[in-house]
């Protein structure tokens, strides 16, 4: 293809920040210097009510957004919004079209008319009223692309990289979970990622229980679940290490990526060193998509005091893989 890259940006939860980070976004000077064109997915009067709360001088003309500073096309949904937005306010008719919009973008992603995704912030709540089983971006992907390994969570943020053996579940479900397959697939998945990157990536393994179960003095799972796991990765030739003990190991920045068992486990170091500036990508389909690691902020939603800063970095991220795979396409 000799065109740009194309990104999309799907503008998540209408009622919440995401229209009013997605115009930001594309205001910034480090991003409209990117050899890429953008597309912003979402309801003509979302976009229009989010650049008055913006202050913006911005015109929807067509298949175009016009006034940003930067070639920028423009998608509806079939079936748009049938009431006005109410910023902070979400609700099931917020949740279904917050879900097509992220679904037009995979959709245009697989079909060839998108690079990449930087999907602004959901309301999961709002999006299961609507009748639509919703875990997060990361269960999108896994209907979208059936033919793919299962889908993992990969955060960034500061020095840190952190991807998930398991996500939104119970903690108690989480641990049940966890089985030997899966901490290898999650190895695997992040060895991968990270090879478009570095050579050969180090990975570290967390361990589950406190000391990494203290040879199982506080519980089996980490010697019997666990270690096998990081063993038959090593075997492969994969640069792991563990388990270790959490509390030992992500102050650490010799490591290109780290393995977490569960949710928070993963996201609270994260969101603790990078609050305002954490992303989230979903690995294991054959499509570059990101969000970011926050919420959307329904309390401060229409008030044109969102921070951007962690969407501005998703955008550029997306924007430099997609070009990263055009040079070096599988």
């Amino acid at each position: 293809m000799s065109r740009q890259p194309v990104i999309a940006l799907p503008i998540g939860d209408p009622s919440g920040i995401g229209p009013e980070i997605v115009l930001k976004t594309l205001r910034e000077t480090r991003i409209q210097e990117l050899p890429v064109d953008w597309c912003v997915i979402g309801d003509r009067s979302v976009i229009e009510s989010a650049a008055s709360v913006a202050n913006q001088q911005i015109t929807v003309e067509g298949t175009q957004i016009v006034g940003l500073g930067v070639s920028c096309q423009f998608r509806e949904p079939d079936r748009p919004l049938q009431h006005p937005v109410v910023f902070g306010m979400s609700n099931a008719e917020a949740g279904r079209v917050c879900y097509r919009y992220a679904e037009m973008a995979v959709q245009g992603v697989l079909s060839g008319d998108f690079d990449a995704v930087a999907a602004a912030p959901h309301t999961e709540a709002s999006v299961n009223a609507a009748g639509i089983a919703f875990s997060g971006y990361p269960s999108l992907l896994g209907r979208l692309c059936p033919d793919a390994g299962p889908i993992q969570l990969l955060m960034m943020g500061g020095h840190l990289a952190v991807i998930h053996v398991t996500l939104h579940q119970s903690l108690a479900s989480a641990i049940s979970a966890i089985t030997t397959e899966r901490v290898i697939a999650t190895i695997e998945a992040a060895d991968r990622f990270f090879r478009q990157l570095t050579e050969t990536p180090k990975i570290a393994v967390c361990g589950l229980n406190p000391h990494a179960g203290e040879g199982g003095l506080f519980g089996s799972e980490d010697e019997h679940v666990i270690a096998p796991a990081v063993a038959v990765c090593q075997q492969q030739g994969i640069a792991v290490s563990g388990p270790i003990s959490p509390d030992a190991l992500f102050y650490r920045d010799d490591f290109d990526c780290i393995v977490a068992m569960y949710h928070d486990q993963g996201h609270i170091p994260v969101k603790t060193i990078a609050p305002r500036s954490s992303i989230a990508l979903s690995i294991g389909a054959d499509v570059l998509f990101g969000t970011v690691a926050h919420g959307s902020a329904l309390g401060i939603a229409g008030k044109g005091i969102a921070d951007a800063s962690a969407y501005t970095r998703l955008a550029h991220e997306m924007a430099r893989a997609a070009m990263l795979k055009r040079q070096h396409p599988q």
